[in-house]
């Protein structure tokens, strides 16, 4: 999967020299934690979090009024709060990619550039939709986790079987346990109760262990 097909699209940006109460309010509004501080030719020169603005908010235990507060925030610039060195995604990178970096570096979301300019941001939650629709989530029908050897023609071997039996397998996953040469393939799908039972009975014979079957 490619980071295009799960990114934000135009995110909401904001100007390095723009004051800090403002960012903090637009974060407030649109419901969101970051954002991409951009200039004039929509480059980005860094990212802006919540947890940057509550870092330089007074705490909750000073004597200073909300006015006065809102004050000192507002004399602070986004650009002296900011990350100004930040990593970035590509459209076309793939999504895996971007989870991997993104757990190395502890981040939680990276800015889409494509020539030079920004055309999205990818968020830990964009990965997570992206892994429970991979996993059919919330999808109606059977999940099925059948245990096997770790072998060649596994799942070549396991659609046949629903090939076989007219079951069009909405959505697969293939988890390998390497330390005991185990593979766990979890299968999504629909059929009748015959169309079932006949399909299990048959994975059974090919020596498929039924791990689960959850309706």
């Amino acid at each position: 999967m490619f980071v295009k097909h799960w990114m934000v699209k135009d995110p909401v940006t904001i100007l390095a020299n723009e004051p800090l109460d403002r960012a903090f309010q637009m974060m407030k509004e649109k419901g969101i934690s970051r954002l991409p501080v951009v200039n004039h030719q929509n480059h980005v020169i860094g990212m802006l979090t919540k947890g940057d603005c509550l870092r330089v908010s007074p705490s909750p235990a000073s004597t200073l009024s909300k006015q006065e507060a809102n004050y000192l925030l507002g004399k602070l610039k986004v650009s002296e709060v900011m990350s100004p060195k930040i990593l970035s995604t590509n459209p076309n990178d793939h999504l895996e990619d971007v989870a991997v970096i993104m757990k190395k570096y502890k981040i939680e979301g990276l800015p889409v550039v494509e020539s030079g300019k920004l055309v999205g941001i990818i968020t830990k939650s964009d990965i997570f939709d992206a892994f429970m629709d991979i996993m059919g989530a919330g999808s109606n029908g059977t999940r099925l986790i059948l245990e096997s050897e770790d072998q060649c023609g596994v799942l070549s071997d396991v659609s046949q079987l629903f090939k076989k039996r007219e079951i069009v397998i909405d959505s697969v996953a293939k988890i390998h346990r390497n330390e005991h040469h185990k593979v766990y393939l979890l299968l999504r799908y629909t059929a009748t109760l015959d169309k079932q039972e006949a399909l299990l009975k048959e994975l059974e014979e090919h020596g498929y262990r039924l791990d689960a079957v959850m309706i």
